[in-house]
């Protein structure tokens, strides 16, 4: 029996699929739309130029012709929704908190001792990371992270992000990157927490921050979804402290998996807040 988020997963693909279609059929006729303004913009300044001495009775009958085909034109050339870029943002935030709780499912499946299920964990994380290298969601993540302007995240991020490359080379301990990645999600927390506070003593927490900073305060379905990162936030920075304090035992996290994990939380937080 088919699972209901796999049902649902199918009528999103297939939603998806239909409006990148839709969208390849209107960047199809761009062309011709780009000629019609054209010819219409000499149109326009060739009437309203017509000399005084000039009979332009004649021009009287393309009243109707035009008018006819500007109705037809507005029936046949819908005009494309107007989107609004936070909204797509927000849609974009909810939908990585989604497949972040999947990613964070299948990382923990490789804790179990059966080939098929490691197999089915590396299978499915690897495909995950090359996904997000094809589509760049590392400079997404840095984009949204700009629009705060704030340098000291910025610089977090920065800091970060090249640990990790250099862990990657080998040159660097995990525990110094763990340390690095925490001191960025601590100082995410800090600069939100700074953000919602209505005076500088205010006492602080995620659910209060979130209400205050949820960029649609009438979307019960985004508040929750960033009350949500709370749980996101302690499970990942208690991982990176129990690496940092290195206290891991057996049982070893991938750093790579962990850094995975630290975008999907910034990228869906900032998402789902009024200050990018």
């Amino acid at each position: 029996m088919k699972r209901e988020s796999v049902n649902q997963l199918e009528f999103k693909k297939e939603y998806l699929n239909k409006w990148l279609e839709q969208n390849k059929k209107a960047h199809k006729i761009l062309p011709y739309v780009q000629k019609d303004l054209a010819l219409t913009d000499w149109a326009i300044d060739a009437i309203s130029s017509i000399p005084s001495s000039v009979d332009d009775r004649l021009i009287a009958i393309l009243d109707d012709k035009f008018k006819n085909n500007y109705e037809y034109l507005t029936h046949y050339l819908p005009q494309i929704p107007d989107y609004d870029e936070k909204a797509i943002l927000s849609v974009a935030a909810t939908t990585a908190s989604g497949y972040a709780g999947l990613y964070s499912f299948i990382d923990n499946v490789s804790n179990a001792n059966a080939t098929e299920a490691i197999n089915f964990s590396e299978k499915y994380i690897n495909e995950y990371h090359v996904l997000n290298e094809q589509y760049s969601f590392h400079s997404e993540v840095r984009k949204l992270i700009e629009r705060l302007h704030d340098l000291n995240i910025l610089q977090r991020f920065d800091n970060a992000q090249n640990l990790y490359f250099t862990f990657l080379n080998g040159n660097i301990a995990r525990t110094a990157l763990a340390m690095e990645l925490r001191t960025l999600v601590d100082g995410l927390k800090g600069y939100l927490y700074k953000k919602a506070r209505k005076h500088p003593s205010e006492n602080m927490k995620w659910e209060k921050m979130s209400e205050r900073l949820i960029k649609n305060k009438n979307d019960d379905y985004l508040l929750s979804e960033l009350k949500d990162q709370e749980a996101v936030f302690s499970n990942i920075k208690e991982k990176l402290s129990i690496i940092g304090k290195n206290r891991e035992g057996t049982h070893t996290s991938k750093m790579e998996n962990i850094w995975t994990e630290v975008l999907n939380h910034i990228y869906t937080v900032l998402g789902l807040t009024n200050i990018c």
